[in-house]
């Protein structure tokens, strides 16, 4: 079904692109100058993935350029 979709969408001129499913808060967010108190930051519009020992926050990819 996937297939099916993909071949759709490029046959109307979008392309389909792979990428990480999990970045970090930095490339998510801040690389795409979306200011700290912005919506999309807040927990019930992203998936925070918490890490033990890390400094660094991870979110399941949630926009694209």
């Amino acid at each position: 079904m996937k297939d099916k979709l993909v071949k759709i969408m490029e046959s109307f001129g979008f392309s389909y692109e792979e990428g990480p499913e999990i970045e970090t808060e930095e490339n998510n967010f801040d690389m795409l100058n979306i200011r700290k108190n912005h919506p999309a930051r807040q927990m019930h519009d992203t998936f925070y993935l918490n890490g033990d020992n890390t400094k660094e926050k991870y979110v399941l990819r949630t926009h694209t350029s």
